[in-house]
């Protein structure tokens, strides 16, 4: 990694120098971590302002060299440095010390950027908790808060000069592990070009590198990838020519909210397929166990339709709610599932771990779902290198940044191809070829007027050109052929069994339901209920007078289009209901998980905000394909999401506008009815 080491005859050190990665990431740096000192009961801002290295080495001059010494708040450290794999960094990695995380502590991070000219920048970055940032010597930000380290989280402009630019980061951490995930971009988001990092360190200074696992072999690994047989097909078939899209959800509570196991996918994934359009998104929910998220999936989960779901939650073995998650993936969308079985955590309650594996196996074997053995190999790992389990982990159950790389090792080996795997997947999302009416009698596509075959697909141009196919399933899309000649394409109406699909009352979604100051993983209320009669427009409920004991409220709903839609008084635990009823707060109001965030950011629980969500059609009335897809891109539009899984037809009208092409129409049958 990086250059060869040049060796600086002043300071008798090493200058190691290395390009930022593809995304910017920042994966060599020079650390410190785990200082002692930090009041619980004392001023968060006040400490963060304190300046702990002052007088003899104020924090925004030092330039230190790995191995050199760091007195702060009158205990000694050493700066050593750190070479990542995957951008993200844990401060309990050093093998200086011992005994995991410590609360109420501070860390440093530091490294030299060297930019090819001056220029305007981003620093992008994520961490656990509070930051204070200097950039060649001057205070940049700094910001007290109490979360976990997300990437991407802030952006804070910077200034780059040609040449070398020093960068220092300072962490607070409050609880459990501190962390840091930081890049560095242009101002259009994108990698500044030539822009390299150095850091300095004394010969024998020994390196943190904690994100690299030995591998750990499973007893037998034949059946690894047989249940996820179409997403590997997406990936496997993406190439130059066609650059396949496939849409990966991450769902769960806080582990699978964590970043480090979900970066190592996310990074993985793109080096082995390049040319695969590759769509993650991860709508965990911290503290949120099975029971509540059969909920909250309502709006996250099945809504977003994706091609396959990596899914862990605790608990919902007795009231049902797991399997309740597990049969609706099956019931309402195609996707394919991963999970997998728990890791060690540092609770009393092994008995009852394996027993909740056993019955995600029972699951899986029922559900036909791609099953990690994580918990059985997690006790492999610590075996093999005589580690305990505070080892793993940044509390009694959280992994730390090994953990998470070990999770993230563990569950990325599942993504192979494998070819002894049975392809049932082409009975649940079937592909049908648009020109195949022009070239073969027998085709489910009945097609009226002047259509004409292209290389890639079929045209039509005329107002009475049409396509009609009877199908069965709840989901169809269509599928743009890979042409970029044209000028302008033409449109279409969408009629599903004669109906356009925006009288579909099951066509229509709701987003997760956010408080305005909280953040975006914390819903307001459970979930949001759509009445007979849905509108695509933004919703808010404002809450006012809420009581000191979080039980009480008043409310008033509000639709960007239906206006003023009901008020009145409510308690927590129970349903509101809009006046027109085309919209409900389900579920229960989460104001006691929420207020912890409000103490910790705002100092106390506001009594009037707004909790907003996004009411959505899935699917649409038109459609209108793109004329410049760069090569190889494909382009897909959903017209119908949300039908009731069952027969229907499909009519593709041309509005005459212009000439309108189409390659494929795929449609999906869930395979539970």
């Amino acid at each position: 990694m990086g250059q060869d080491p040049q060796v600086s005859a002043d300071k008798l050190s090493t200058t190691i120098e290395e390009p930022l990665s593809d995304n910017g990431l920042v994966k060599l740096f020079l650390a410190v971590e785990r200082i002692p000192g930090l009041d619980k009961k004392g001023d968060l801002l006040k400490q963060l302002d304190a300046d702990l290295t002052a007088p003899d080495q104020p924090e925004g001059k030092l330039a230190p060299v790995g191995g050199d010494k760091l007195v702060a708040g009158g205990n000694t450290e050493r700066w050593l440095p750190v070479r990542l794999e995957y951008g993200g960094y844990e401060f309990q990695s050093s093998p200086a010390k011992s005994g995991g995380y410590l609360e109420y502590s501070t860390n440093y991070a530091f490294c030299q950027l060297v930019s090819p000219a001056a220029c305007k920048a981003i620093l992008s970055f994520g961490n656990d908790d509070s930051y204070k940032i200097y950039l060649n010597g001057k205070l940049l930000a700094r910001k007290v808060y109490q979360r976990g380290a997300l990437e991407d989280s802030d952006q804070i402009p910077i200034e780059l000069r040609a040449g070398r630019n020093d960068l220092l980061i300072r962490i607070d951490n409050y609880g459990s592990s501190a962390a840091l995930i930081f890049k560095v971009l242009g101002e259009d988001r994108k990698p500044l070009p030539g822009l390299r990092v150095q850091i300095e360190t004394l010969p024998n200074v020994p390196e943190i590198r904690p994100d690299r696992i030995p591998a750990i072999p499973a007893e037998d690994e034949t059946f690894f990838g047989a249940r996820i047989p179409r997403t590997m097909s997406l990936l496997e078939s993406s190439g130059p020519k066609r650059r396949t899209p496939v849409k990966i959800l991450l769902y769960g509570q806080s582990i699978t909210a964590q970043d480090q196991w979900a970066r190592i996918i996310r990074t993985e994934l793109s080096k082995r397929y390049p040319y695969a359009k590759i769509e993650m998104e991860n709508l965990s929910i911290g503290g949120h166990i099975a029971p509540q998220l059969a909920f909250s999936a309502i709006n996250d989960l099945y809504p977003s339709y994706p091609d396959l779901i990596i899914f862990q939650v605790y608990f919902g073995e007795r009231d049902g709610s797991l399997e309740r998650i597990f049969s609706n993936i099956r019931r309402r969308t195609t996707a394919e599932i991963i999970t997998w079985t728990e890791h060690l955590d540092n609770f009393d309650r092994d008995a009852l771990m394996e027993d909740s594996a056993a019955y995600r196996r029972m699951m899986a074997a029922k559900y036909g779902i791609e099953i990690v053995e994580v918990r059985e190999l997690w006790k492999k790992f610590l075996q093999t290198h005589a580690l305990s389990r505070r080892d793993v982990l940044a509390d009694g159950i959280h992994p730390n940044y090994l953990g998470g790389s070990l999770l993230g090792h563990l569950v990325l080996r599942h993504f192979r191809f494998n070819e002894n795997a049975p392809s049932f997947w082409t009975s649940t999302v079937r592909t049908y070829e648009a020109a195949k009416p022009l070239v073969d009698k027998d085709s489910e596509i009945s097609l009226v007027g002047n259509w004409r075959l292209l290389e890639d697909g079929i045209e039509a141009g005329k107002t009475t050109d049409s396509l009609k196919m009877a199908f069965t399933g709840n989901r169809v899309d269509l599928v743009v052929p890979a042409v970029t000649s044209k000028e302008k394409w033409g449109s279409a109406k969408i009629l599903i069994d004669g109906k356009s699909p925006s009288q579909f009352p099951e066509c229509y979604a709701s987003t997760r339901a956010r408080c305005d100051f909280a953040p975006d993983s914390r819903p307001g209320f459970r979930y949001v209920k759509l009445g007979p009669d849905p509108v695509a427009e933004n919703w808010i409920l404002k809450i006012s007078n809420l009581s000191d004991d979080l039980k009480t409220f008043d409310y008033e709903f509000v639709g960007s289009k239906t206006g003023s839609d009901g008020n009145g008084s409510a308690k927590v635990s129970g349903n509101i209901i809009s006046k027109s009823g085309k919209v409900s707060a389900c579920g229960g109001f989460n104001f006691h998980e929420i207020a912890g965030f409000a103490k910790a950011t705002l100092g106390s629980m506001p009594k009037e905000f707004t909790i907003g969500w996004k009411v959505y059609l899935t699917g649409s009335d038109t459609y209108a394909p793109r004329c410049d897809l760069p090569a190889g891109e494909i382009e897909t539009h959903t017209v119908a999401q949300g039908l009731s899984n069952a027969s229907h037809v499909l009519e593709i009208i041309s509005n005459g506008d212009g000439p309108l092409p189409l390659k494929e129409i795929v449609v999906h049958s869930p395979p539970l009815k």
